[in-house]
């Protein structure tokens, strides 16, 4: 890789989701909800790769289970559109996108969390750090979370284009080396495009100073009713 390719990286990033704080100020659950996940993906990782003994592990079941029927029943938040009016919250859709998504969702214990940047120069970013329970082959991310992660970073990139965002068309990722886990990821949006009520992005994911993985994903507007 080019060494004027690696100084493209992000640098001096801040959060890309400027109207985050709206959501926590209306509702701090939302603060709780991201701290009991992350607690969650720890314990995920642990109980998958922590070389425990049968007692321990059924230990740590049966106190799994007494905390699953303790919420067994409670009422759960339906549609996201409908439960953000009902906080008096409007705007971008990656509002609860960015807290409930099963891929990036901050406060869904089984995604693969995603931070929104802009680098110095303007471009869109986002980071993610996979550990080892999203492998493929041996110390690397495997190759459908790639994709599920470029599908997410693109189709809220959209967020910069004008008119509203299109639904993924098609996506093709090309994997140029191995993603490794365990280490901070960079995704970067190298182009968006718009004709008529097609997006055309492409994307890029970088580990270390190396571009690993690339995207061509194409987004269509639904057409509208009437």
């Amino acid at each position: 890789m080019d060494s004027d390719r690696v100084s493209e990286g992000p640098s001096r990033p801040w959060i890309y989701d400027p109207q985050d704080e709206d959501l926590l100020s209306h509702d701090g659950r939302w603060r709780q909800r991201r701290r009991i996940a992350e607690l969650l993906r720890i314990l995920k990782r642990l109980a998958l790769r922590a070389d425990l003994d049968e007692g321990a592990l059924s230990r740590l079941e049966r106190k799994l289970a007494r905390q699953v029927r303790t919420f067994a029943g409670a009422p759960e938040i339906g549609d996201r559109m409908e439960y953000m009016a009902s906080l008096g919250l409007t705007g971008p859709r990656n509002r609860l996108a960015l807290e409930m998504s099963g891929v990036i969702g901050r406060s869904n214990a089984a995604s693969l969390p995603m931070r929104f940047l802009k680098s110095q120069d303007g471009k869109v970013c986002a980071e993610v750090r996979p550990d080892n329970s999203h492998e493929g082959p041996p110390g690397c991310l495997h190759g459908g979370l790639i994709a599920a992660l470029f599908d997410e970073f693109l189709g809220l990139s959209q967020d910069d284009l004008p008119g509203p965002p299109g639904l993924t068309g098609t996506l093709s990722v090309r994997y140029i080396r191995p993603t490794p886990t365990d280490q901070l990821l960079t995704l970067m949006l190298r182009s968006a495009e718009v004709e008529g009520r097609k997006r055309l992005l492409k994307g890029e994911l970088w580990a270390g100073g190396q571009c690993t993985a690339s995207c061509d994903a194409l987004f269509i507007q639904p057409r509208e009713a009437g």
